[in-house]
């Protein structure tokens, strides 16, 4: 054994890349993990789920959360909180995720916000995660309309010789009144034809006129001093406006700020905010007790003031449902009277290997070069059938365990140039190897 082993055996490793090709499959399409990526980014969480979710085995709890959360918190515009409840490995984080996704793509007047975990706090955390899954841009847009909806409330902050001097160079508007004219200036500013920033800057507004209206509407919808300033300053930057929503997050009063956020986002036309949040039980897993009661009566509180105006959809395991309904029965009750209301949607395990054997068709059909021996291969029905038993249906178990199992026989293929059918006797030999790396 020479000197320089470790390198030597760190290079043949990583030289060594394994085959799938003896199996017909391009790659190993089963997830390495059964835990969901503990991330924001949304391209991360598209390529996670493109990957490895199937939905159609989930259209019973993705109809019941749709039909809850879009029909009450879009439609009808109430509040439409609900807990995915289940055990730990069924599923629910990718079920979250898909939800979120399809939100964010499918109702762009609406604000949706995904928390991986509430690490920061309830309610700081839905702050941070909104912040930052949205751009500079973003909230410099929203500065825009809600200027223009400001001045559309009172078209007397529009200077009138300003308005006599544009209407000049306008035929169509030269014989009409300064009120049609403001009228005419509005639409094109709504429509992006006019820049309001161009108007404040040629100073065809009335800046103090327009700070003071703000202040009396702002204010009494509990929008905060420091929002309004920098919200309705109109030489501020976009990247210097970013950067002050962000130092929000660090005052004692992040929560009025965040409402106050959401607040100007529903003014300027966005519909209903939605927050999903994954873990939510580590509030009582990791937490002191006086900890968890400050966070959950805080992020109460919140709920309560944001009334129908903000959808809450958050992942439970049963055995902290329970605990939370003895401490905060709030937080998880069902009582109709109840701004919280929380509805219940529960994700099961698999119900049957037929379950199992549809899911892994899914996924060799998604990595195989052409139409395989049986839909499973390499995996023989008994095998899968025995993975269902013992783990319960869980498929953030069993996916992984196929993963591993795949590899194992890849591994034995590329070395020996005989790749193994993945049946019971294989199985048994590598049986207590692949499930203990779950």
């Amino acid at each position: 054994m020479g000197l320089n082993f470790v390198e030597e055996e760190i290079r043949r490793i990583k030289e060594k890349i394994l085959d799938y090709s003896g199996y017909g499959l391009e790659f190993n399409p089963f997830p390495p993990s059964g835990v969901s990526p503990d991330t924001a980014d949304i391209e991360t969480i598209r390529n996670f789920l493109s990957k490895y979710f199937y939905e159609k085995i989930r259209e019973r709890e993705i109809k019941e959360l749709v039909n809850g959360i879009v029909r009450t918190g879009y439609v009808e515009k109430t509040a439409g909180h609900m807990w995915l409840w289940g055990d730990w490995r069924v599923g629910k984080s990718a079920i979250l995720m898909r939800l979120f996704l399809a939100l964010r793509d499918e109702l762009e007047d609406c604000i949706t916000v995904y928390v991986p975990k509430p690490r920061y706090g309830l309610v700081k955390s839905i702050y941070h995660y909104f912040v930052r899954e949205y751009s500079a841009e973003f909230f410099f847009e929203i500065t825009r309309k809600l200027l223009i909806m400001l001045l559309s409330e009172n078209p007397d902050l529009i200077k009138d010789e300003w308005v006599e001097i544009w209407k000049e160079g306008q035929e169509e508007l030269k014989n009409k009144s300064i009120s049609e004219c403001k009228t005419k200036l509005l639409e094109e500013m709504k429509k992006n034809l006019i820049d309001v920033f161009s108007m404040i800057s040629e100073e065809a507004i009335d800046l103090e006129g327009l700070y003071n209206k703000s202040i009396v509407k702002l204010s009494r919808l509990g929008v905060t001093s420091n929002l309004i300033d920098m919200f309705t300053d109109p030489s501020i930057a976009p990247e210097t406006l970013y950067k002050g929503i962000i130092e929000l997050e660090e005052k004692r009063n992040y929560a009025d700020h965040l409402i106050g956020l959401f607040t100007i986002c529903r003014l300027v036309g966005y519909q209903h905010i939605f927050v999903f949040m994954d873990d939510v039980e580590d509030v009582i897993r990791i937490w002191t007790r006086g900890k968890s009661a400050r966070e959950i009566d805080e992020l109460n509180n919140f709920l309560d003031r944001m009334h129908q105006n903000l959808s809450f959809l958050g992942t439970m395991h049963p055995q902290f449902a329970s605990i939370f309904e003895e401490r905060f029965p709030r937080f998880v009750g069902r009582v109709s009277g109840d701004p919280l209301n929380f509805t219940l949607v529960n994700v099961r395990p698999l119900e049957s290997d037929a379950d199992l054997i549809e899911v892994v068709s899914y996924f060799i059909s998604k990595a195989c070069k052409n139409t395989p021996p049986y839909p499973t291969y390499p995996f023989r029905e008994e095998v899968l059938k025995d993975l269902h038993k013992n783990l319960g249906g869980k498929l953030g178990l069993i996916l992984p365990s196929l993963h591993h199992l795949l590899r194992k026989g890849a591994e034995k293929g590329t070395e020996t140039g005989n790749y193994p059918e993945i049946d019971m006797n294989f199985y048994e030999k590598v049986k207590k190897e692949v499930l203990g790396a779950v």
